[in-house]
């Protein structure tokens, strides 16, 4: 069953994950990620622009879906 998803990040995280192919959320916690599955529709809310920036956007910065693949954490 395809399921839609709404993912935080800041704007620039979106765009850095937009040029690579990938997608990126909760500072490389692997579980949300682990959730999705292929087909799935996310779309992005960027609360601000960069990461640690009080300056607020409020805004949607990105939508696509899913590919398939592992769920990659930096780190581990």
């Amino acid at each position: 069953m395809k399921r839609n998803w709404i993912a935080v990040a800041s704007a620039d995280h979106v765009r850095t994950g937009r040029s690579g192919g990938f997608m990126q959320v909760c500072h490389g916690n692997s579980a949300p990620l682990r959730r999705v599955s292929p087909r799935d529709l996310v779309v992005y809310y960027s609360p601000v622009e960069t990461l640690g920036n009080k300056v607020r956007l409020q805004a949607f910065t990105g939508a696509g879906c899913v590919k398939p693949g592992e769920v990659y954490v930096s780190g581990e």
